[in-house]
């Protein structure tokens, strides 16, 4: 369908505007913890974990956590057993609450309540009073009607050779056999050798129904005098909605078997993930930043470009990031990169309402193969990255405020929508967050211009049904004639 294009004046960028400031004085409304409701099962114990949120701009010293519950007659018990004593500006912790259903023989359901107090960096104290009760709901249910959902989670692994003194990063997989969601809030990796270490890089922050997910294990080698192996265990943790919490010892285990080559043995066979045929060299990754608000959900397509003569068949594209301001994953890939041509895929980043403003590195894996059927596999360690961007958020309602002698030509076109912050100061190197909404059932291109300003990206596809937020109009002085971004 042919593409409408959409052209838009940004005057906004030939003037000066006053962003509204931070406020004066930290309140303690500003405090506030993400409750949530809890299931357990009966005759045994279990934790919640619950963000705490600094929305000021100053630190908060956390004084006190309270948390017990609603109705004295409950059968269960909720104390805090441990919480973040500081929280920076506009940052957030966590609160750790321990309900105890020791005892519970029956299907039973309760409120409990979680109280702060502190005192910011600015001199203001914060009483329980003042914060205000968060509260929740907890659900206790017997171990019959709890079920084994949590031997639904089964994770995926195989054994790896790694050269000595070196480290890479490897992708296995999490599936969810149940037909609900599973939270995972955590995952446990442990090894039983001295001759490496083994650590989470990332993983994913839910499993859907039915549905597998990749998470990733760091391995750092030690230097050996001959081949050595040894075992790496790993469990998971997390929720099911609407169902009970599984701990790790409620959980399927995985083990999987790493070997240490020696490089005077001629190693000791097998493949890493990170090693590639010259072919693949013929292989790249073209991608720039991928802007997002706080809060929201933002999407950037990239592209694998391939310099070479075969034809090259995507077999995968994978996005991960080790952050805790937000989270990638890839949505949708071309499956061909024709010889000297690109393939696009998307990729989606979600950053979270707490998230810090500035920027972070995440990482792309590509597998895939050429015509012979050479396997290539272009690893994201430090070198295939890209920059995620927090950005503030536009107010719902935010509009441009015309320039003083504007120039523009406004086209609108159905099913399209733009906002940005109703007002922002622009300056070299500055950044003005741009959210695009296309609802339509086409394709639109929208170009952003302003006179005497160098406009970087000048110009936005959005692909049909598609919400973007980029951090478009990086404004530089002018050294040339504009161009769009590739």
């Amino acid at each position: 369908m042919k593409q409408k294009p959409i052209l838009l004046g940004l005057m906004l960028l030939l003037v000066s505007f006053s962003l509204a400031g931070a406020r004066a004085d930290s309140i303690c409304n500003d405090i506030a913890v993400d409750v949530e409701d809890g299931t357990f099962t009966g005759n045994a114990s279990g934790y919640l974990y619950f963000p705490i949120n600094n929305y000021s701009n100053y630190s908060f010293e956390v004084y006190e956590i309270q948390a017990y519950k609603e109705d004295s007659s409950s059968p269960f018990t909720v104390t805090a057993t441990d919480y973040s004593s500081r929280i920076a500006a506009d940052s957030s912790g966590e609160i750790t609450l321990r309900v105890n259903a020791e005892g519970v023989n029956t299907d039973t359901n309760g409120r409990a309540i979680v109280r702060v107090r502190g005192i910011f960096g600015d001199g203001t104290y914060c009483g329980f009073g003042d914060i205000g009760d968060s509260k929740f709901n907890i659900k206790v249910q017997t171990q019959q009607s709890a079920g084994n959902d949590c031997r639904s989670i089964r994770m995926h692994a195989s054994g790896i050779y790694i050269d000595e003194a070196s480290a890479g990063t490897y992708s296995f997989t999490i599936e969810n056999t149940a037909n609900r969601q599973f939270d995972l809030y955590g995952i446990e990796v442990s090894e039983d050798s001295g001759y490496f270490d083994a650590t989470l890089y990332n993983k994913p922050s839910a499993v859907s129904a039915g549905n597998a997910a990749t998470f990733r294990v760091r391995i750092n080698s030690n230097s050996v005098s001959a081949e050595r192996s040894g075992t790496v265990t790993l469990k998971a943790r997390g929720k099911f909605r609407d169902s009970a919490y599984c701990y790790y010892d409620d959980m399927v285990e995985e083990q999987f078997t790493v070997h240490v080559r020696n490089s005077g043995t001629g190693g000791g066979g097998g493949t890493t993930p990170s090693e590639a045929e010259a072919g693949c060299l013929d292989i790249g990754i073209n991608s720039s930043t991928l802007a997002v608000a706080q809060g929201e959900t933002a999407n950037a397509t990239f592209y694998i470009v391939n310099s070479g003569i075969e034809n090259f068949y995507i077999d995968y594209v994978d996005a991960f990031d080790n952050s805790g301001n937000f989270t990638t994953e890839t949505a949708g890939y071309d499956k061909l990169a024709k010889a000297g041509k690109t393939a696009a895929f998307t990729v989606k980043a979600r950053a979270y309402d707490g998230a810090e403003l500035g920027s972070e590195y995440a990482f792309i894996d590509v597998k895939g193969h050429f015509q012979n059927q050479e396997s290539c596999y272009i690893d994201a360690n430090g070198v295939e990255a890209f920059r995620v961007s927090i950005v503030n958020k536009a107010p719902a309602s935010g509009s441009f405020a015309p320039a003083p002698t504007p120039s523009t030509v406004a086209c609108s076109s159905s099913g399209t929508s733009l906002s940005a912050p109703e007002s922002q100061d622009v300056g070299a190197n500055s950044n003005v967050p741009i959210t695009i909404n296309n609802t339509s059932g086409s394709r639109i291109t929208i170009r952003l211009q302003g006179p005497g300003l160098t406009v970087n990206p000048s110009l936005i596809s959005v692909p049909k049904y598609t919400k973007i937020i980029r951090a478009a109009l990086q404004c530089r002085e002018p050294t040339g004639a504009q161009r769009p971004m590739q």
